[in-house]
């Protein structure tokens, strides 16, 4: 099977025209065997667009429905100018924050690092709270990360009240930039607040 098929170079690239739209078609050789179809997959999108993606050879096309719901399906790709060798990739990890004296015990901490081989611009990121939390979330900008850096990033000093399994609240932090090739990472944990007295459990 086909995880992933990368074009790195095409021989003859062709310009395209605003406001046209384009196929993308893939072209496999089949088996010696006629009883055995291609070993190709496809990643399916989670967007439809237009007509459905479709099955067959030039003059014979049949479009392609999900067996089980019968909506048209649409397939997963990709245009952009970077070697499949170099990449940005973002990751968060670290997500803390303490009941400690210091100022920092009054906010939530995530790092977001980029994991890939190229340098990540304008990450958008959020820190948010659900349940009783009135106040703390925050978002922002990071014009870049290089490969293999890690930039912090922080809430506003969080205020509301929380218990596990009691008065459950959640903090969900994500971040993402139109370089990252790998899946938007969101990081979900369960919160402890009193007022301003905070856990990340």
């Amino acid at each position: 099977e086909y995880w992933q098929i990368n074009i790195p170079d095409i021989e003859q690239p062709f310009m395209q025209q605003e406001g046209t739209m384009y196929w993308l078609v893939i072209r496999m050789p089949f088996d010696t065997d006629p009883y055995v179809p291609p070993g190709v997959g496809w990643k399916t999108s989670l967007d439809h667009f237009e007509d459905n993606a479709v099955f067959g050879a030039p003059s014979s096309w049949e479009p392609i429905w999900d067996p089980i719901t019968f909506e048209p399906i649409d397939f997963a790709f990709v245009i952009n100018g970077s070697s499949p060798d170099t990449y940005c990739c973002l990751n968060i990890t670290g997500v803390n924050g303490g009941i400690l004296s210091s100022a920092t015990s009054l906010v939530v901490n995530a790092n977001i690092t980029n994991t890939g081989t190229e340098t990540c611009y304008d990450v958008n990121w959020s820190i948010t709270f659900n349940g009783l939390i009135f106040f703390g979330s925050d978002d922002g900008v990071l014009a870049v990360i290089p490969p293999g850096v890690t930039k912090k990033v922080t809430s506003k000093p969080v205020i509301g009240f929380a218990i596990p399994d009691i008065v459950p609240s959640k903090v969900t932090v994500t971040a993402d930039c139109v370089d990252n090739v790998c899946p938007s990472p969101t990081v979900s944990r369960d919160i402890l607040v009193l007022l301003l007295l905070l856990e990340v459990v």
